[in-house]
């Protein structure tokens, strides 16, 4: 199963955004959160997987290609509508 939040084009991922990941016979999950293209990381993202520490890696066309900056990472910012407590809107980052 694949959920995303964020921008999007075309209904594919596109911008910034948070994506998970869960594969079958995996435990737990797998968390991007960073820039998207075409519904793949793309740019600088970080990655969370279960067990290990976040990392910040560079992703081309949903490649890993290696370490990035952590201070080039463009990740989601939640705020709260004043209205409704309960419903999150994605602010640009």
């Amino acid at each position: 199963t694949v959920e995303f939040i964020g921008e999007t084009q075309n209904g594919l991922a596109a911008g910034t955004g948070g994506m998970i990941i869960q594969r079958r016979g995996q435990v737990g999950a797998t968390y991007y959160e960073g820039e998207f293209k075409n519904g793949l990381p793309d740019g600088v993202v970080q990655v969370e997987e279960p067990g290990q520490l976040p990392r910040t890696r560079l992703f081309k066309e949903g490649a890993d290609v290696g370490k990035a900056d952590a201070a080039r990472l463009q990740g989601l910012s939640l705020a709260f509508n004043a209205n409704s407590v309960d419903s999150p809107l994605l602010m640009g980052a």
